[in-house]
């Protein structure tokens, strides 16, 4: 079950984009690598779509595992499950930009 500082924290990733004093504000989870003088961000969170899945791997767990095989998984869409948003899968990630993109992985064959 999921804590109130839990949820406040995946919201707080997830639903921006949060914009204070006019400027965007870039949220990330906390690194103990974070430095402040660091001239730009190394890691990102962002939604990521995935196509053609068949109705067996709309799953939350099997779900999670192949977005784990590309980088690191916040959050699932909860529209997913219900096919709400059509036959595609959103997940939420932390995609570290200095790492070339993953632009397809094999499940299976």
């Amino acid at each position: 079950m999921n804590t109130k500082a839990e949820v406040d924290y995946v919201r707080a990733l997830t639903k921006g984009p949060w914009i204070a004093f006019g400027q965007y504000l870039m949220v990330q989870p906390w690194s103990k690598s974070f430095s402040t003088s660091q001239p730009y961000l190394m890691n990102v969170v962002v939604w990521i779509c995935l196509t053609g899945f068949p109705d067996f791997f709309i799953r939350r767990a099997v779900l999670t595992s192949i977005g784990e095989m590309i980088v690191h998984v916040i959050k699932l869409d909860d529209n997913t499950r219900n096919a709400q948003r059509g036959r595609f899968v959103r997940l939420v990630v932390l995609l570290d930009i200095n790492k070339p993109l993953v632009s397809k992985i094999k499940i299976s064959g």
